[in-house]
């Protein structure tokens, strides 16, 4: 039994690891098993990621909102692929900027981190995926949207590109 107690603590502490989720990123959200999404993470939570077995970031945000140098550097040396999709307004929230997306998450393998400011864009984006690509009911791929971080006008933004 003594043996035992180690060999459980160990595990317990692999576990921990693999599934780093002491973010700095607010509303880290995991919409499915190869897709984590969530608002503006810190330099540090780059190095989680990898632990968490994230191999690619998706960054929506316009490079005037954050350092995209460093970031693309701080990723790069964790051995994560780092894409810079700007969505820098409602307006971009469109299914032209969702087939983007769409067609890098089926080139990628592995899990894929996409984030913006705070959600909202992501949200809005993977909505328009979900019902205009993937075929989702609008209802679904609401409530996805919802469940990611889109609120207000972004979610009027995705029902006018629905009804487009």
């Amino acid at each position: 039994m003594k043996r035992l107690v180690p060999f459980f603590l160990m595990l317990i502490m692999v576990s921990y690891t693999a599934s780093a989720q002491d973010y700095d990123m607010q509303n880290l959200q995991r919409p499915s098993e190869t897709i984590v999404t969530g608002g503006q993470h810190s330099l540090a939570d780059i190095a989680h990621f990898k632990a968490d077995g994230i191999t690619t970031i998706i960054n929506l945000r316009g490079s005037r909102e954050f350092d995209q140098a460093t970031t693309r550097l701080k990723s790069k040396e964790a051995g994560i692929a780092y894409y810079n999709f700007p969505v820098s307004g409602r307006s971009e929230i469109s299914l032209a900027n969702a087939k983007r997306v769409d067609a890098l998450l089926k080139k990628v393998s592995g899990k894929t981190l996409i984030h913006c400011g705070s959600g909202n864009r992501v949200g809005g984006i993977m909505a328009i995926r979900a019902h205009l690509i993937e075929g989702k009911s609008r209802e679904e791929a609401l409530a996805l949207g919802r469940s990611i971080g889109m609120s207000g006008g972004t979610e009027e933004q995705v029902l006018t590109v629905f009804d487009q």
